[in-house]
C-alpha cells in the first residue's frame, strides 16, 4: 500500500409606643361596633312589638331580627400605621388575626411580630398572650405581662407612674415621644396624615436629623432594634441594635438599657444608669440630671447636645439638617471638615470616637477606648481615658484638668483649668482653647479646617512627608492609581500604580502543583514534525489553556528545559524526529509533564517513527509497518467508558479523509492499555494506560489512534474538522497532567472601602483535589500594597489539608490610598515547587 503525503505550512420604643396607642384605638372601635353604637348603623332590635329603633328589624315579633343586622364602622379612615380589615382598624404588624395582610391569621401558639407569624417576639418586645408588646410602655403589661397600671397611671420605663419621665409626654394612658410619634406629633392627638412622618415634632414627608423613614416613623437605624441597619430588620430575641448591627452586647462605651444601647452620659431616660430618668425640665449632662448643660453642650429640649455636630440641632436647637446632609462645624453640609468623617448623619473624629474608631461603625469592645483610631485598653499620645473616650484634659471643656470636671457656661478650658479666656498662646474657638498652629480643625484661625488627608503645621495645612498636594488632597504619587507619578494621572482598568508607573495586574495562578507552569489555566504545546499549526489554532480556540505553543521537531530538537515551559504536549511525527527528542520527552514525562501521542505516523516503523526512550518505554502500542495501517473511513463508535473525563463534551469524532490511517487493535499491546472508546469499525479510538513502575510510576498514558491535524490542516490524513476532535484532544491534554496539589481562587475583589477603614473579611478557600494529604507551610503577601491587606488562617501553620479537604483564610482590606489597590497572596506547600497565588484587589475612596 502506498500512502499519499502532502507537505504543509476570567426608636424601637417610640415606634412600639405609637403602635400600642393605635391598638388601643382599634380595640375601642371594635368594642363600639360590637355594641351597635358606631356611626349611624343599625342597633339591637327589640324583643317584640313594633321593633322601634331596631332599624330594619321590622315590627312586632320580627323586631329581634333587627339586632342581627350588620353595623357600620362609621367611616373608612384609620390612624397612621393601621389598616381597615372587615370594618375595623388593625395594626398588621401585631394583630394575630390579620398578620401582614387582612385575614391572615396566625396558628395557635404563634404571635404576630413585625407582620409575620412566629413563635417568638422580635425587636426587644415580649410575648404577652397572643400579642408582642413593649413592657416599657404598655400600661396593660407594664414591666411584665398582665401587670396593669391603675386608673390615671401611665407605664414609663417599665413602671407604673402618675407622670412620664425621660422627656416623654403623657398622651392618654401612654408615654410618647412627641418629637417622633406620628399619632401624637408635637402634641397629643395631633395625627400626621397618610404618607407623612413625625420628624422633630412636626408632620413631614421626609425624616430629618439623620433619621430614616420606616413606615410612618422616623427611626435611628444605629440603635433601633426593630429597624437595625435597615427598615424592618428586627434583631432576634435577646439581641439589641448597636451601631446598626444586631449584637448580644453593647460596645463603643454604650450601655444596654432594656433592648437599646444608650449613652448614659446624656440620655435623660437613663442618666448615669439605666432607668434613672431626669425630672421634668431637667437634662442629662455628664451622667447627672441638671437644669443646665455643662462642657460646652447646649440644652435642646430634654437633651444636652453638641450643636457643632448634631444633625438634629445643627448650630442651634431644632435646626435639623436635610436628608443626606451632615452637621459639620455647626453648619449643615454634604461633607465633613476638620479631619472628621461622615458616619450616618454625623461628623465624627475616628481618632477618638469609640463607636466609630478608625472607621464608621467600628465600635470598641466593652472596657476599650479609641486612641489614635485604634481600640485599646489605654490611651496614647498624652490623652486621658474619660469613660470610653481618650481626651486632652488640657483643653477639653467637658474634662478640664480631670475627667468629669466640666467648665461652666461661657468658660473655656485652658492649660487644664477653666477660665473666661485662653492662655499659653492658645486661641478660643467656640468653647475650646486650641493651638491654631497645629489644630486640623482650626489651622491658623478658628474654623479653618484642613482636609482629612492634610495636617496642620505652623498654622498652615500641609501634606505629610512623602505625599504631594493634588488639589485639596494629599496623595502618594508613587502608589496612587488616581494620581500616578503626577497629579490626576489615572491608571487604566486593572492597573495599579507601582513606583509612580501604571502597571497591569496579573491574576493569580490559583494552584500549586507538580506541573511546570503552575497556572490555573495550563500552558500546553504542540510538538509536530512539520510546519502546519492547525492543531495549535484548534486548541487555542477551546479557551481551556493560558497559551498553546508550537515546536517543529523536524527542524528543532527541544531540550528538557524548553519542554518544561509546557504542562503537557501533544506529540506527532510526519517527517523525521531525532532519537534525542524521544529521550528528552521521556525525561519530561518522568518529571511531571503530560504527553498525548497521536499514533499516525509516530508508531509507523521506518523513517518517520517516534524514537528514543519514550518510544521504547512509555507507549501503549507497538510500531507497525505502513502497509499494516487500516484505511477504513471511521466515526466515533462504541463508548466503553461513558463517564470518562476524556469524553467530556465529545459526541462526534473520526477520520473521513482520503487516507484515514489508524492502527488495528492488535497493535495496542504495551503498558496494559485500556480502551476508552472505539471507532465505528471496532478498532480503538482513544486509549489510556498507567505506568506500573519506574520513575513515571502511576502516571497516565494517553494515545489517540490517528493523525493529530484536522482535515482543515491536512486534507489527506486529518480528523474530521466538523467533529468534536478539538474537545477530545483538549480533554486528553488536561487528563495527562498530574492532579494539582492545591486549588484556590485566582482573584479576590473587595468593594470600595473608605480610607483607613477595615473591610469585613472575605474567605479564600484552598482545596486539595489530590489523593494524598498536602501541607501548607506558609502564607505570604507581595506586590504594590501589601500593607493594606491582612490574612488570618483558620488554623496555625503549617496546616495539613487531607485528600479532598479544604483550608480557609480570612482576608481583610484597609486602604491607605485612593484608587485601585492590589497585592498577591501566595501559599507555599511542602515538597511542591510552585505556589498557589491569588490576586487581592480593592478600591480606596
Amino acid at each position: 500500500m502506498k500512502k499519499s503525503r502532502s507537505y504543509e505550512h476570567e426608636s424601637m420604643t417610640t415606634m412600639l409606643g405609637a403602635r400600642r396607642g393605635r391598638l388601643a384605638l382599634s380595640a375601642l372601635v371594635t368594642a363600639l361596633v360590637s355594641l351597635g353604637c358606631s356611626g349611624g348603623g343599625d342597633g339591637t332590635g327589640g324583643a317584640g312589638g313594633t321593633g322601634g329603633t331596631g332599624g330594619i328589624g321590622g315590627t312586632g315579633g320580627t323586631g329581634g331580627e333587627g339586632g342581627a343586622s350588620s353595623s357600620s364602622s362609621g367611616g373608612n379612615t384609620c390612624a397612621p400605621g393601621q389598616d381597615m380589615c372587615s370594618g375595623a382598624c388593625v395594626d398588621l404588624d401585631t394583630d394575630p388575626a390579620n398578620c401582614g395582610t387582612c385575614g391572615s391569621a396566625c396558628a395557635a401558639g404563634e404571635v404576630c411580630s413585625q407582620g409575620a407569624c412566629a413563635l417568638n417576639c422580635a425587636g426587644g418586645t415580649t410575648k404577652c398572650g397572643d400579642l408582642c408588646v413593649d413592657t416599657n410602655l404598655d400600661p396593660a403589661n407594664c414591666g411584665a405581662c398582665d401587670s396593669t397600671c391603675a386608673a390615671g397611671e401611665v407605664c414609663s420605663q417599665g413602671a407604673c407612674s402618675l407622670t412620664c419621665a425621660g422627656g416623654t409626654t403623657k398622651c392618654g394612658d401612654l408615654c410618647v415621644d412627641t418629637n417622633l410619634d406620628p399619632a401624637n406629633c408635637g402634641a397629643c392627638d395631633n395625627t400626621c396624615a397618610a404618607g407623612e412622618v413625625c420628624s422633630q415634632g412636626a408632620c413631614s414627608l421626609t425624616c430629618a436629623g439623620g433619621t430614616t423613614k420606616c413606615g410612618s416613623a422616623c427611626v435611628n437605624l444605629s440603635n433601633d432594634a426593630a429597624n437595625c441597619g435597615a427598615c424592618d430588620n428586627a434583631c432576634p430575641a435577646g439581641q439589641l441594635c448597636n451601631g446598626g448591627a444586631c449584637a448580644l452586647t453593647c460596645v463603643g462605651g454604650a450601655t444596654k438599657c432594656g433592648n437599646a444601647c444608650v449613652d448614659t452620659s446624656n440620655d435623660p431616660a437613663n442618666c448615669g444608669a439605666c432607668n434613672t430618668a431626669c425630672a421634668a425640665g431637667e437634662v442629662c449632662s455628664q451622667g447627672a440630671c441638671s437644669f443646665n448643660c455643662a462642657g460646652g453642650a447646649t440644652k435642646c429640649g430634654s437633651a444636652c447636645v453638641d450643636i457643632s455636630n448634631d444633625p438634629a440641632n445643627c448650630g442651634a436647637c431644632n435646626t435639623a439638617c436635610a436628608a443626606g446632609e451632615v452637621c459639620s462645624q455647626g453648619a449643615c453640609s454634604f461633607t465633613c471638615a476638620g479631619g472628621t468623617m461622615k458616619c450616618g448623619g454625623a461628623c465624627v473624629d475616628p481618632m477618638n470616637d469609640p463607636a466609630n474608631c478608625g472607621a464608621c461603625n467600628t465600635a470598641c469592645a466593652m472596657g476599650e477606648v479609641c486612641s489614635n483610631g485604634a481600640c485599646a485598653f489605654t490611651c496614647a499620645g498624652g490623652t486621658t481615658q474619660c469613660g470610653s473616650a481618650c481626651v486632652n484634659t488640657m483643653n477639653d471643656p467637658a474634662h478640664c484638668g480631670a475627667c468629669g470636671n466640666a467648665c461652666a457656661a461661657g468658660q473655656v478650658c485652658s492649660n487644664g483649668a477653666c477660665s473666661v479666656s485662653c492662655g499659653g498662646g492658645t486661641t478660643q474657638c467656640g468653647s475650646t482653647c486650641v493651638d491654631t498652629s497645629s489644630s486640623k480643625a482650626n489651622c491658623g484661625a478658628c474654623g479653618n479646617a484642613c482636609s482629612s488627608s492634610q495636617v496642620c503645621a505652623g498654622g498652615a495645612c500641609a501634606c505629610l512627608p512623602g505625599q504631594s498636594a493634588c488639589g485639596a488632597s494629599c496623595v502618594n504619587l508613587s502608589d496612587n492609581s488616581l494620581s500616578c507619578g503626577t497629579c490626576n494621572t489615572v491608571c487604566g482598568a486593572n492597573q495599579v500604580c507601582a513606583a509612580g508607573v501604571c502597571t497591569n495586574l496579573v491574576p493569580g495562578n490559583g494552584r500549586a502543583s507538580t506541573t511546570y507552569t503552575g497556572s490555573a489555566l495550563p500552558t500546553v504545546g504542540v510538538m509536530y514534525a512539520g510546519s502546519t499549526t492547525d492543531l495549535q489554532t484548534k486548541l487555542q480556540a477551546t479557551g481551556a489553556f493560558a497559551s498553546v505553543g508550537f515546536v517543529n521537531i523536524n527542524t528543532t530538537t527541544p531540550t528538557l528545559a524548553q519542554m518544561k515551559a509546557y504542562d503537557a504536549v501533544a506529540v506527532m511525527t510526519y517527517l523525521t524526529a531525532t532519537a534525542a527528542f524521544g529521550d528528552n520527552l521521556a525525561d519530561y514525562y518522568e518529571q511531571g509533564g503530560g504527553v498525548v501521542l497521536f499514533d499516525y505516523e509516530s508508531q509507523e516503523t521506518g523513517t518517520y517513527a517516534l524514537k528514543g526512550r519514550f518510544a521504547t518505554q512509555y507507549t501503549l502500542s507497538t510500531p507497525i509497518a505502513d502497509i499494516a495501517f487500516l484505511t477504513t473511513k471511521v466515526t466515533l463508535g462504541t463508548i466503553l467508558e461513558p463517564g470518562s473525563p476524556l469524553l467530556t463534551g465529545v459526541a462526534t469524532f473520526g477520520y473521513q479523509t482520503s487516507s484515514p490511517f489508524h492502527m488495528p487493535t492488535s497493535a495496542f499491546n504495551k503498558n496494559n492499555p485500556i480502551f476508552v472508546a472505539l471507532f465505528s469499525d471496532g478498532t480503538p479510538a482513544v486509549v489510556r494506560g498507567e505506568v506500573a513502575s519506574g520513575p513515571a510510576a502511576g502516571r497516565a498514558l494517553i494515545e489517540i489512534n490517528g493523525f493529530g491535524q484536522s482535515s482543515a490542516g491536512n486534507s489527506y490524513n486529518g480528523w474530521d474538522a466538523t467533529t468534536d476532535g478539538a474537545k477530545l484532544i483538549r480533554n486528553a491534554l488536561i487528563a495527562s497532567m498530574p492532579l494539582p496539589a492545591i486549588l484556590t481562587a485566582q482573584q479576590l475583589s473587595f468593594t470600595s472601602q473608605a480610607l483607613y477603614a477595615q473591610s469585613a473579611p472575605q474567605t479564600v478557600t484552598y482545596t486539595n483535589p489530590s489523593t494524598k494529604p498536602q501541607t501548607i507551610t506558609a502564607l505570604s503577601l507581595g506586590g504594590s500594597h501589601i500593607g493594606e491587606f491582612s490574612v488570618t488562617p483558620s488554623s496555625p501553620l503549617p496546616a495539613t489539608v487531607p485528600a479532598g479537604g479544604t483550608f480557609t483564610v480570612d482576608v481583610r482590606f484597609t486602604p491607605a490610598g485612593t484608587g485601585l489597590r492590589a497585592a498577591t497572596l501566595s501559599a507555599t506547600l511542602s515538597g511542591v515547587a510552585s505556589k498557589a497565588t491569588t490576586l487581592l484587589q480593592g478600591t480606596g475612596m
